[in-house]
């Protein structure tokens, strides 16, 4: 099945016919334009402090005018009601584009795993069309419009490699088009939640999925006020000049009674810490010498 459907190879520099290009003759890939993927208001302000630099490298474009590579480039040429582009203009098909882009943009350009599977979705019709072509031609079809198990298989492993994604993305990504709530395909398509989790929800009711969404929003938040007031907190105060091992020796030193009030709680902080409130840190630099205990301890 290798030959089924080879694909191209990313563009190379100085191939394709170089031109000026009117900004309003240039369209985005209708599947790219279906999602609503737009470039961010901070990749936009930071291309217009490039000025007339932002645009020296060329725009990628079909002969059809269809746009490739440059969607941020193009979005600021309209604001700011540029004429003419510079664009390289290449012979693909809308499908090729559509490939070519996937090649071209990261998840740092804004398409994250699920938008790059539902635009490569969009190629599936092509692959199983030559699949059936491919069997057909090896008589192993004989007729019938099914594809083998094996075909299917490997239709969906070259998909999710044009995707860059793991196999079983593509049969989660369908699934969750099929019953998921509209929000949460949305929160899928902004990247505030990830393939697998709203695959998990993907079976419950669509009253479930949104108070599941309204549960992972309230962590969430939670969550950020904790980084803050914790990040906060570090601005104000440096850090105990004293090792986790000379704390553990004081506290160990307190009276049980003492010990049975300080309460103890897990934050989820990158890196290895203990925090200690003011209070607590208080009640031992009344009753301790930390250079003393320090000092025993070592």
């Amino acid at each position: 099945m290798s030959d089924m459907y080879q694909l191209p190879a990313p563009p190379v520099a100085g191939v394709g016919r170089p031109l000026m290009c009117r900004t309003e003759e240039i369209r985005p890939h209708p599947a790219y334009a279906q999602l609503g993927v737009e470039p961010s208001t901070r990749k936009l302000s930071i291309l217009a402090q490039r000025g007339v630099l932002a645009f020296q490298e060329p725009l990628i474009i079909t002969q059809d005018r269809i746009l490739v590579d440059g969607y941020a480039r193009w979005r600021l040429a309209q604001a700011q009601q540029r004429g003419e582009l510079l664009c390289v203009e290449h012979d693909w098909s809308p499908d090729e584009a559509l490939i070519h882009l996937l090649q071209l943009h990261s998840r740092n350009e804004g398409l994250n795993d699920f938008v790059r599977v539902v635009l490569t979705l969009q190629l599936e019709p092509l692959f199983q069309a030559r699949a059936r072509a491919n069997q057909q031609a090896g008589g192993q079809l004989k007729g019938s419009i099914d594809l083998s198990e094996a075909v299917r298989l490997d239709v969906r492993d070259k998909l999710a490699t044009i995707a860059g994604v793991s196999p079983c993305y593509i049969s989660r990504v369908k699934k969750v088009q099929k019953t998921s709530h509209p929000d949460v395909l949305e929160a899928l398509r902004t990247g505030e939640i990830k393939i697998n989790k709203a695959w998990r929800w993907s079976s419950a009711s669509h009253a479930k999925q949104l108070e599941s969404l309204q549960e992972f929003r309230t962590k969430k938040a939670i969550k950020s006020t904790i980084r803050k007031l914790i990040s906060k907190h570090r601005s104000r105060q440096k850090p105990l000049d004293l090792r986790a091992d000379h704390l553990l020796s004081i506290l160990s030193l307190l009276p049980h009674d003492d010990l049975c009030v300080v309460e103890t709680h897990a934050i989820k902080s990158p890196g290895r810490m203990l925090f200690i409130s003011n209070d607590l840190l208080e009640d031992l630099e009344r009753q301790f010498s930390f250079a003393s205990v320090a000092h025993h301890a070592d």
